[in-house]
């Protein structure tokens, strides 16, 4: 039927019998049986049904007494609190690889301070939702026509709001006109960058292919990197590959348990991409970004291992830029191509 995206599971705690807008929807009032069965749903959808899944309501909504349809609900939960009720079954469901997940139009002041709406928050969007529990996919909202965000700004206002926060899809804003040309103003009034929305526009497009092609071939940082080095990437325009700020804890190298930053890596051209160029650039700007990166690990030996001689590791050190090293070690895989034809039993 082509359908390739499901707006569930619920994965809110349904603890408050008083909430109008949650209902019967959540599967239970324990978070960790929650978080269980959200996981489930998830592993269901995307692995069984090949359909992404998309959790919600993100951080939160079971414990609210006002629908967001309608008002401007706010949770009281402590930050505590939020991390052994709320957030349970959503990390469940990151942990479970999900493709995409969902806003609520809910304050939590604990979380952010300024009481902004989640969906408009960059402290829980980003700060939390992508930083701190390490979510690399599709950020939905929920519908921009609720009370929840459209009473605090006006239809203009919300999207770009909701775009600064970190979010990747807006789901039907009241005037469709309206927050078109207002996304578009801002990009050419320079408050929203273009690279801003291509990062979104490449996680939307790879999630409307179909389950499965949302997830990069390579997750790479430290905890000394930054949203740059994934700008500065963009920006050199390498041919076949996008890159996307990524921020995630891993689970085993020198920096296991620490929150990286660094980039994803997106092949959009399988055609153009090119390792030998994608990984000298990132060499390259990571070099000349931060002063603390770590590229040589065994005195650069196993970079002359890699590349069959010195040279690249001494154009390196020697500040040359990504496109002189990429033509010196062309000029030696020619020529070692040369010397190794007439040894060949069959040539073509």
């Amino acid at each position: 039927m082509g359908v390739n995206q499901n707006l569930r599971p619920v994965a809110d705690v349904n603890v408050n019998p008083r909430n109008p807008v949650i209902g019967v929807r959540p599967f239970a009032s324990d978070p960790e049986m929650t978080a269980d069965l959200t996981a489930a749903a998830v592993r269901g959808y995307e692995r069984d049904a090949r359909i992404s899944a998309t959790p919600k309501h993100f951080p939160g909504h079971g414990d609210t007494e006002t629908g967001s349809h309608t008002g401007i609900p706010e949770i009281k939960h402590t930050r505590e609190q939020w991390e052994q009720l709320d957030a349970p079954p959503f990390e469940a469901a990151i942990n479970a690889d999900v493709d995409s997940m969902m806003t609520a139009h809910i304050v939590v002041p604990a979380l952010d301070p300024a009481r902004d709406p989640a969906t408009l928050s960059r402290p829980i969007m980003t700060g939390i939702l992508r930083q701190e529990l390490g979510y690399d996919g599709v950020v939905i909202t929920d519908g921009l026509g609720m009370a929840g965000v459209c009473e605090m700004h006006g239809d203009a206002e919300v999207p770009l709001r909701t775009i600064e926060a970190g979010v990747d899809q807006l789901l039907r804003p009241p005037e469709m006109d309206v927050a078109y040309n207002s996304v578009l103003d801002a990009v050419q009034s320079g408050r929203i960058s273009e690279r801003r929305l291509d990062r979104s526009v490449l996680e939307a497009t790879n999630l409307s292919e179909g389950r499965g092609s949302t997830r990069p071939f390579e997750l790479i940082g430290a905890p000394y990197l930054d949203f740059h080095w994934a700008e500065a990437l963009n920006e050199a325009g390498i041919p076949g590959v996008q890159f996307r700020e990524a921020y995630f804890v891993p689970t085993f190298s020198k920096h296991v348990g620490e929150v990286c930053a660094g980039v994803q890596v997106h092949i959009t051209d399988p055609h153009e991409v090119e390792a030998i160029t994608t990984a000298t650039h990132m060499i390259v700007e990571a070099r000349r970004l931060y002063d603390g990166f770590d590229w040589r690990g065994d005195g650069g030996r196993w970079i002359d291992l890699l590349t069959g001689s010195d040279r690249f590791r001494s154009m390196l050190e020697a500040d040359a830029s990504a496109a002189e090293i990429v033509a010196a070690w062309r000029e030696e895989l020619a020529e070692f191509d040369r010397r190794r034809r007439p040894y060949l039993l069959y040539r073509k």
